[in-house]
């Protein structure tokens, strides 16, 4: 279990989505993980959990909690449409293996199928095909 996504390329994505990196820059990074997933070395997870929150709400959790420095907490709530479309593509690519809500507790983890295309490159340019849509 990782608090992200396994192949790392979901934050240039979305960075780019909002103009803030340059497509080159995406690219590499994509050849890179294409790479990875046709060695084995990276591959999509089992199963994906995420939570929609509202930036408002977002905003009131920040202020309230002053043991952290948020300094990029604009950038993320920014990339948030962004981020939701990618695990919605994810979620289409993948079968039902995203989740929107997270659980008050850690998920049984013995009722989560192991994932067939880990390292399905097909599901990958599938995925890839969707985010270039």
């Amino acid at each position: 279990m990782c608090d992200t996504d396994p192949l790392k390329l979901h934050y240039s994505w979305c960075l780019l989505q909002i103009g803030v990196t340059d497509k080159s820059q995406w690219e590499l990074q994509l050849q890179t993980t294409r790479q990875a997933v046709l060695e084995r070395k990276l591959g999509f997870a089992d199963a994906y959990f995420v939570k929609i929150i509202d930036p408002v709400v977002a905003r009131r959790q920040s202020d309230a909690d002053t043991s952290r420095l948020r300094s990029r907490f604009d950038l993320h709530v920014q990339l948030q449409p962004t981020l939701i479309t990618w695990y919605r593509h994810l979620d289409d690519v993948l079968g039902g293996r995203v989740h929107w809500e997270l659980a008050n507790s850690a998920p049984h983890f013995d009722a989560i199928a192991p994932n067939d295309l880990r390292y399905g490159i097909e599901a990958f340019d599938a995925f890839r095909a969707l985010l270039d849509k």
